[in-house]
């Protein structure tokens, strides 16, 4: 135990084996103590350990899935290079354009498993991707972002919540399916028409996550939704590496979601192939391939004592066991009507509800024929798709576009795109009995002197903590014992039956009928969103139709946001131990005590909200908010130097903006791109919080220019006169709109308030007041 080369465990990694049919529990296989430095290499010895024990047992492991983390990809990766050999599955390329689909399915003893990542991760990701400060999503003549989120929660009717763009919660699978829904398209169609960019995002990933999660739909008709998102994603992906101003990095979506999508789309087609020529004879029931069952047991665990150490844990493991067989019989137990429309909640399990169940189309399997067809139905439909964009599928075909590896994706920002802190199969440790057991020590050791009440509130302090510690045990000691033979047998003969009557229901299967219409129009030109909408209606699980925010359940709920009782102890602790400490200078622990946990002020941004000042909770938020004011006041300084050097026009110094004018949302102005000046409308603004780590929030107006991360625009050519250009000339011949997302220092200036801009739907916009532009040709 005293070795210092084995480092301390702080997070417990996760098994579980899941047979995947209606009513059959999944079993806790092995969980171990893991520490933050464990490498994917050292990981793969426990996991080999455990996917090749089974298999030495003749428990046939068809799929092995994980979050959507960076070290799980890694692993999946690395697991995958030890197979004995592989099946390579092939989908041709339906047309010019197109590359052929190839999946490589590992073979391990004799038995192919399918790399899957969890779907409702997934979600997450694509839903932080739209919601990132660090990108702007560039759709053809459209942009997706966050702000038009924003706004459309706060809309009178609006099927999201306040809370699902404020102070949001990354894990909110809630708040993930609701923006994902039919009823938020059909708003966003009905009242921001316009915004087809960000319509056709929700559609696209929205069809790719439920193409696992649908409960009734047949196996084609999930090809077709992968491949339609392969071929939609490849050519947008082609159109933003052709345009010389578009980087991947900030307009196209991050690596982390690039290469999710590929795991999701190999994944279930693997898992397709795999039932079809090994096991035709029982049905795929593709949401249950996820990690989800680890994350159920471990919020099961955190009901039971919410900071569980490892030995604790070990020890509700019969009583987990238990309630995990609860959920898989109570197929309404996830579907509740208040836990379905919580904000901010989390977790919400899904895998035991089997609403709207239908085994007969979960057990057809197209045949290697059927799939090339169905390839070409989803290659028109991905056309169809990029042109309500206003690409020319043609024309972006008829290209020669050498796509880039992901390897070439630049890695900057991309951390806030991602569904962070999220691990499925891992879950923290209870390290907050540590830092209690720490502070008695240090209290006990200090020789601090204290009067009499100090003393009193301390040893109060001391017994709150042995009385939780003692509770915990004997909640551990109610809990149920191990399960006895006779249960035992009860319950394997209850899972028998289970997998029996799933297997029956199946049988008597009609023949796959490829011949039913799209609601997708293959004619490019009658395509319209009312026909996504209604897809959506069709695809979206039961879970995302209820969602939803209504009229009746329109007032917000008081959300539980009490810290553990351990926390407050902690805190009140600490707040002791700090005016002990005023009484005199210390030296060693007891100055970096009274450092660590000091009460800071934090003074808000130049053009950001006003922000009340709160005690350090930790190193990284200290002085966010003074470090973000200090780094935009240099900036406005840097940014002056330059202006001055170069005897630049006044009005770029500032920009324009004061207190008595600040920029806003829709405002016009001039940028600095490619060494060219184009006229240019706000869409976006984001300024980065201060901190080691600080995210780019989204803000609508800001009085220093400098204080902006980012500026999100669309831009326009000079033509002539006071005319420009919608579509640049070096959009040619795509002919599409354009958009930056520029640093502060290359937004040179608004427009004076005398500027009068007119929106035309003809190529040119027109037009700018003729003394203003001059004024501003002479800056």
């Amino acid at each position: 135990m005293k070795d210092p080369n084995i480092s301390k465990g702080t997070k417990v990694r996760l098994w579980m084996l899941q047979v995947p049919l209606p009513k059959v529990p999944p079993i806790i296989v092995a969980a171990i103590p893991i520490s933050d430095r464990l490498t994917v290499s050292q990981t793969l010895e426990f996991h080999k350990t455990v996917i090749f024990g089974l298999l030495d047992e003749d428990i046939n492991v068809i799929s092995y899935a994980c979050d959507g983390t960076e070290t799980e990809r890694s692993l999946q990766r690395a697991f995958t290079q030890l197979a004995e050999t592989s099946i390579n599955v092939i989908v041709p390329s339906p047309r010019d354009g197109l590359t052929e689909l190839q999946i490589p399915i590992p073979v391990f003893r004799g038995h192919p498993i399918s790399m899957v990542q969890d779907s409702k991760h997934a979600l997450k990701t694509f839903r932080n991707n739209l919601f990132s400060g660090a990108r702007l999503l560039v759709m053809g003549n459209y942009a997706a972002f966050f702000q038009q989120i924003h706004d459309i929660a706060f809309e009178e009717s609006s099927p999201l919540y306040h809370r699902d763009v404020e102070k949001l919660d990354r894990q909110d699978d809630n708040a993930a399916s609701r923006l994902f829904s039919a009823a938020t398209l059909q708003f966003i169609s009905k009242k921001h028409p316009d915004q087809i960019g960000v319509i056709v995002y929700l559609f696209i990933f929205g069809e790719l996550c439920d193409a696992y999660q649908n409960r009734n739909l047949n196996h084609s008709e999930r090809i077709n939704i992968l491949l339609r998102s392969r071929y939609f994603i490849d050519m947008l992906q082609q159109f933003i590496d052709k345009i010389p101003c578009y980087k991947p990095h900030q307009h196209f979506i991050s690596r982390e979601a690039f290469d999710i999508i590929s795991f999701l789309i190999n994944g279930l087609i693997s898992l397709i192939i795999i039932h079809r020529d090994h096991h035709p004879h029982i049905p795929l029931l593709p949401w249950l391939h996820s990690s989800e069952a680890c994350e159920h047991v471990f919020g099961l665990a955190r009901q039971i004592i919410k900071d569980f150490t490892m030995l604790d844990f070990y020890q509700m493991v019969p009583k987990l066991l238990v309630c995990v067989r609860e959920a898989a019989f109570d197929s309404n137990l996830s579907q509740r009507n208040e836990e379905m429309k919580a904000r901010a909640s989390g977790y919400h399990h899904t895998y035991s509800d089997m609403h709207e169940l239908d085994l007969m189309s979960l057990s057809r399997f197209p045949s290697e024929a059927e799939i090339c067809q169905i390839a070409q139905r989803a290659a028109d439909e991905a056309d169809s798709l990029i042109a309500l964009l206003g690409i020319y599928p043609n024309t972006l075909h008829s290209m020669d576009i050498h796509l880039p590896g992901i390897n070439s994706f630049n890695f900057s920002d991309s951390d806030e795109d991602l569904d962070n802190g999220s691990d499925g199969d891992l879950e923290e440790l209870n390290l907050e009995m540590d830092e209690l057991e720490r502070l008695i020590k240090f209290n006990e050791e200090s020789g601090y002197q204290l009067t009499n009440d100090q003393q009193d509130r301390l040893e109060v302090l001391t017994s709150a903590s042995l009385a939780l510690l003692l509770e915990d045990q004997i909640q551990i000691q109610a809990l149920a014992d191990e399960v006895d033979d006779e249960t035992y047998e009860e319950y394997l003969s209850h899972d028998c039956r289970a997998v029996k009557d799933a297997l029956l229901r199946r049988s008597d299967i009609p023949t796959i009928n490829l011949d039913q219409p799209a609601i997708i129009s293959e004619d490019i030109e009658d395509l319209s969103v009312e026909s996504l909408v209604a897809l959506r209606e069709k695809h979206q699980t039961h879970h995302a139709a209820h969602s939803i925010r209504t009229q009746e359940n329109n007032k917000h709920l008081k959300l539980d946001q009490e810290h553990s009782l351990r926390q407050q102890i902690i805190s009140c602790f600490h707040l002791e131990l700090r005016s002990t400490q005023d009484q005199g200078v210390t030296t060693g622990e007891g100055r970096q005590t009274r450092t660590q946990n000091n009460v800071a002020p934090l003074v808000s941004a130049p053009g950001g909200q006003t922000r009340s000042t709160r005690p350090r909770t930790n190193g990284n938020s200290a002085n966010a908010a003074a470090t973000a004011t200090s780094e935009a006041n240099k900036a406005a300084a840097k940014r002056r130097r330059i202006v001055r050097k170069f005897k630049l026009h006044e009005c770029i110094e500032m920009g324009r903006v004061t207190e008595f004018k600040p920029i806003h949302i829709g405002d016009f102005g001039f940028i600095f791109l490619e060494n060219q000046v184009y006229l240019a409308q706000v869409i976006a603004m984001y300024s980065r919080t201060g901190g080691k780590n600080g995210k780019h929030a989204a803000v609508s107006t800001t009085s220093n220019i400098s204080a902006l991360s980012y500026i999100a625009v669309q831009f326009f050519e000079h033509a002539h006169a006071a005319h420009f250009r919608k579509s640049p000339s070096f959009m040619s011949p795509l002919d599409t709109m354009a958009y930056a997302f520029l640093p502060s220092y290359a937004f040179l200036t608004v427009l004076g308030s005398d500027a009068v801009i007119e929106l035309k739907r003809e190529p040119i916009l027109a037009e700018i007041s003729q003394q203003r532009i001059q004024k501003t040709e002479h800056s």
